[in-house]
């Protein structure tokens, strides 16, 4: 994907949420690890290590190229980042107010620009 690491971070946040908040992404998101047979626990494992891996070199990158502040640990960001995005298949509702792509545009404007007035 070609542009900014904001740009590369916000797509992949907002087509991972969009498969989340379906009804199959929602029980991926609810399963326990240790609920998962253990024979897939070990590739469940491996699969969070490369997507998590991914994030965190984009914001490496972000930062190396003066897009994301240097004052930030790439880890930290991604667990943040994760933490918010993850947990939406647990509360959003279809039939609310607002749409898959309201949320997201709201979750990144806090993580992006804050909550300190522009």
């Amino acid at each position: 994907l070609d542009g900014s690491a904001i740009d590369k971070i916000k797509h992949y946040l907002y087509k991972s949420t969009e498969f989340n908040v379906d009804e199959f992404g929602k029980v991926l998101m609810r399963v326990e690890r240790s609920d998962v047979d253990p024979s897939l626990r070990e590739k469940r494992s491996k699969r969070w290590d490369e997507i998590s891996d991914i994030l965190r070199d984009i914001v490496r990158d972000g930062i190396e190229k003066s897009e994301i502040n240097a004052n930030v640990d790439p880890k930290l960001v991604m667990l943040a980042l994760f933490g918010a995005f993850n947990f939406i298949p647990v509360w959003y509702d279809p039939g609310g107010n607002y749409s898959v792509t309201d949320i997201c545009d709201q979750f990144f404007e806090v993580f992006i620009n804050g909550l300190k007035p522009l």
